[in-house]
């Protein structure tokens, strides 16, 4: 409830339920038997998804509004930190080190 701007919550659950059959399906799909057979594959899947969305997320923040920030980010921000956390440290530190790398070559701010 920011800025005494009411709680549209048919809003919010049609957002939620529209969003969770795709992170249910992801997250079977990352935690079945076949992919835990190829842990390479899995974790540059995971790497590829982890740098768009957060290239993703650094550039609508320096370069849309704040509205559109704040729609767009939740669920990319989501699925960013999980990615994280399904990667292998050298993969997570591959996409810390891309996604900085994005920052300065745009040289756009962290904040």
């Amino acid at each position: 409830n920011q800025y005494r701007e009411s709680i549209v919550w048919n809003e919010i659950f049609k957002r939620a339920a529209t969003a969770s059959p795709v992170f249910a399906l992801l997250v079977y799909l990352t935690h079945v038997e076949f992919s835990s057979r190829f842990p390479v594959l899995r974790n540059l899947a995971f790497l590829v998804g982890s740098i768009a969305a957060g290239c993703y997320i650094i550039w609508s923040a320096n370069t849309k509004g704040y509205f559109y920030v704040m729609k767009a980010a939740p669920p990319m921000g989501a699925l960013w930190v999980w990615s994280v956390i399904e990667m292998s440290l050298p993969y997570a530190a591959t996409n810390a080190v891309a996604v900085v790398a994005y920052i300065w070559y745009n040289k756009f701010e962290f904040f």
